[in-house]
């Protein structure tokens, strides 16, 4: 997809089952900002790539892949203004967690190893299924088609 954000807002599909729509359950700052900042005329979405510093993950249960996950749960730990520092950005000071970034980009090759996903998805979550590697042109989920932000 070109934006961030899946179907999340005003559509009665709910969640789908994809990571983007999932993460913002669990970063709602993620989600306020999509909402907010929004570049599609009939989703509230973000156009990818997206690069969020200071979103934190609020809920706990979201696995590496976004798609085989728990109900949300309030992260009883989450640091909620412990983790903010003072930011310099344009002459002015901000407050900001310090979460890991959140990064968003297109990818172009979902689905391309479900013939065997309960053997291939967690060498795929550790970066070691051999098919990531594909590197020919003609193969549709080769490496080049992965990433293009």
């Amino acid at each position: 997809a070109a934006f961030l954000g899946g179907y999340v807002f005003g559509n009665a599909c709910g969640l789908g089952g994809g990571q983007d729509e999932r993460l913002m359950t669990y970063m709602p700052e993620v989600a306020a900002l999509t909402f907010f900042l929004s570049q599609h005329e009939q989703f509230p979405q973000l156009r990818q790539p997206a690069w969020i510093l200071g979103a934190r993950m609020l809920f706990t249960g979201l696995d590496g892949t976004g798609r085989f996950n728990d109900p949300p749960v309030p992260h009883a730990n989450a640091p909620i203004t412990s983790d903010v520092r003072d930011v310099e950005l344009g002459g002015a000071t901000y407050g900001m967690s310090t979460s890991r970034p959140f990064v968003a980009f297109m990818s172009e090759n979902q689905g391309f190893f479900w013939n065997d996903r309960f053997v291939q998805t967690p060498l795929a979550r550790r970066n070691k299924l051999q098919s990531q590697r594909e590197v020919s042109p003609s193969s549709w989920y080769a490496f080049d088609k992965q990433v293009r932000a």
